[in-house]
């Protein structure tokens, strides 16, 4: 399926007041009318912005007492927000590890604590979204210990041998670096796990989770390993006797190309009961290596952060506008009527300050 732009120029992107600090790879979620977001590459630091006063600027929260997480998997349940795993370096340490702490922040009182419970997994690229009854569903993640294993052994190496141990390690089929393939729920009232089902997608890091209706969620593309995306689609459903899983349109090629990459880190959610992708990244080519058996697939290709907002229509995915630059890896919030993108990594890999306003645009008649 080919990229149209049918809906071309049907969205409007406005710039919203900057966060306070840059952030790339953090975590974002909404309580009510408040906006929160933080961590990632600004470390413990945590911001809020309340919807009811626009013309205000960001405000600064307490900061996370634990190891700041990069990566971390979000999500709010019954006016609190959860912080799942994540990879963070302890202090003295020179290597990040996969985190297994869960922080909860209560908006209410701006504190934080540690959950005296740990995943059954790594969660580290892992997404997170809430049921209706307060359970939290949560996708993907990079394994603990086939991380923290590939950490130590480049610390422990001379400098010289690392590129060849880093080597070795992307020329790996996806089944080697044992992300979660489950999909599971976390019960905040008794801090339990469960394990529903096998993911409809594999094992998939950053890929893009959304809520489309009531315990429904649109999951989108995302890693099968490392430098490596795949486009399919899945809507799952989850009732009070089983789980059900639709496929969607994949994600389509980029305008000019034959073969879809898929994106990692986009953003997207629900604008006017629409699914709408933001942004994200990808390797022109990887797929085409992969598919011969060269696993290393971005080996000497570029990275590219697109700059792309796609729409799903009952006929596919649609171009419907354009953000003024690449992003991806940002905090994005349902805002009525559109969402709103706070930070995320530009095409230069550094992480941005710059809040972006994406909505419907409107008509001028003729």
């Amino acid at each position: 399926m080919s990229l149209t732009t049918d809906a071309a120029a049907r969205l409007a992107v406005d710039r919203w007041p900057d966060l306070p600090q840059a952030v790339k790879y953090g975590v974002a979620e909404r309580v009510g009318d408040r906006l929160f977001t933080g961590l990632g590459s600004a470390g413990a630091a945590f911001f809020c912005f309340p919807l009811n006063a626009r013309s205000a600027a960001w405000q600064t929260c307490a900061p996370f007492p634990g190891i700041p997480p990069s990566g971390a998997a979000c999500a709010a349940s019954r006016g609190r927000i959860y912080i799942f795993g994540g990879s963070g370096a302890a202090p003295g340490r020179k290597t990040p590890t996969v985190l297994d702490a869960i922080h909860c922040f209560d908006p209410a009182t701006n504190a934080w604590h540690q959950l005296a419970t740990l995943p059954p997994c790594g969660l580290l690229g892992a997404k997170a979204r809430p049921l209706s009854d307060g359970r939290i569903l949560v996708l993907g993640g990079y394994s603990k210990p086939v991380f923290d294993e590939l950490q130590e052994a480049l610390a422990q190496a001379p400098i010289e041998q690392r590129p060849m141990l880093l080597r070795h390690f992307m020329s790996q089929p996806p089944a080697f670096y044992g992300w979660n393939d489950n999909m599971l729920l976390f019960d905040p009232t008794d801090l339990s796990w469960t394990v529903l089902e096998q993911n409809p997608l594999g094992a998939t890091c950053e890929s893009s989770l959304h809520t489309v209706g009531a315990d429904r969620f649109a999951l989108c593309s995302g890693e099968i390993k490392p430098g490596l995306r795949q486009p399919d689609c899945v809507e799952i459903a989850i009732g009070d006797a089983e789980v059900t899983a639709t496929a969607l349109p994949p994600i389509p090629p980029v305008p000019g190309e034959t073969a879809s990459e898929g994106l990692a880190g986009a953003c997207g959610g629900m604008i006017r009961g629409q699914l709408h992708l933001v942004g994200g990244t990808n390797f022109a080519g990887a797929r085409a290596r992969a598919s011969a058996g060269l696993w290393f697939a971005h080996d000497g290709l570029k990275k590219r952060w697109l700059d792309h907002i796609l729409a799903l229509t009952p006929d596919g995915w649609v171009l419907a506008g354009h953000l003024p630059h690449g992003i991806a890896y940002g905090a994005v919030f349902a805002v009525d009527p559109g969402l709103l993108i706070a930070g995320g990594e530009r095409p230069d890999g550094q992480a941005s300050n710059e809040c972006l306003f994406v909505y419907p645009a409107v008509r001028k008649q003729t």
